[in-house]
């Protein structure tokens, strides 16, 4: 799958020179955005339960004009 994100990026992730593989500059860089992502998807998945919960969003009322003008005056 490494290889494959490398050929379709057309940039090397990993330096496999050494004994130790180790993450090119274009690695720390996909790894960073990756890390942004996930913490991004971490985040709207929090807010999707939120919204399911009825935790947050927005509730409307609606009242005739009559009745409202009297008793819902001052809100």
């Amino acid at each position: 799958m490494v290889r494959l994100l490398e050929q379709e990026l057309d940039a090397e992730l990993f330096d496999r020179s050494a004994k130790q593989i180790e993450l090119t500059d274009a690695g720390r860089t996909i790894l960073r955005s990756s890390l942004q992502i996930i913490h991004a998807m971490d985040n709207m998945t929090m807010e999707l339960q939120d919204v399911f919960k009825l935790e947050r969003g927005s509730i409307r009322l609606g009242l005739p004009p009559m009745i409202g003008g009297k008793f819902f005056a001052t809100i």
